[in-house]
């Protein structure tokens, strides 16, 4: 799979104008309308502080609760995680779980990778600056699932978690 990759002209409103140009050189038009959507997403201001913080302290608590193998592929799914995303591009994820570290472990985005050893799922029912609330399924290569119920608090500049088995 490969992700493509576009320029993109802003402000160009004449319809007969080419404003997106694709890798190939294949040109566009994108109708204002649709522009302004693209615009607002991705100009949109973050209005969740913190949020980087809390997907690499719960993946790494998830990742020491788990004890996976060293050099384990470890797949993190936070795409359909719409409470927390939903004011995210698709970049700024990326951004954030490639920021993951571990010693001896990859941490992948799904769409990386075909073989892992661990697919962690991450749902939050409720996100504040300071609280959370959130399930984890943590799923190995042989299919065995095993869930989590997470509640955290923001305090001290760090996230503070109480998990428990669901």
């Amino acid at each position: 799979k490969k992700v493509g990759t576009f320029k993109y002209l802003a402000g160009v409103s004449d319809k007969h104008t080419a404003n997106l140009f694709d890798e190939n050189g294949n040109m566009y038009h994108v109708n204002p309308s649709i522009e302004n959507f693209f615009l607002k997403r991705i100009m949109k201001k973050d209005n969740r502080a913190n949020v980087t913080d809390y997907y690499v302290s719960f993946v790494k608590l998830l990742i020491d609760k788990t004890k996976p193998e060293s050099k384990s592929t470890i797949v993190v799914d936070i795409s359909k995680d719409y409470y927390v995303t939903k004011s995210l591009t698709t970049m700024e994820q990326k951004r954030i779980l490639d920021s993951i570290t571990k010693t001896g472990m990859s941490i992948k985005f799904p769409n990386e990778v075909d073989k892992w050893d661990y697919y962690i799922t991450i749902n939050t029912s409720s996100y504040s600056d300071t609280a959370c609330a959130a399930t984890a399924t943590v799923k190995d290569k042989n299919n065995v699932d095993v869930s989590y119920e997470i509640n955290g608090v923001f305090k001290n500049n760090k996230w503070e978690y109480n998990i428990k088995y669901k």
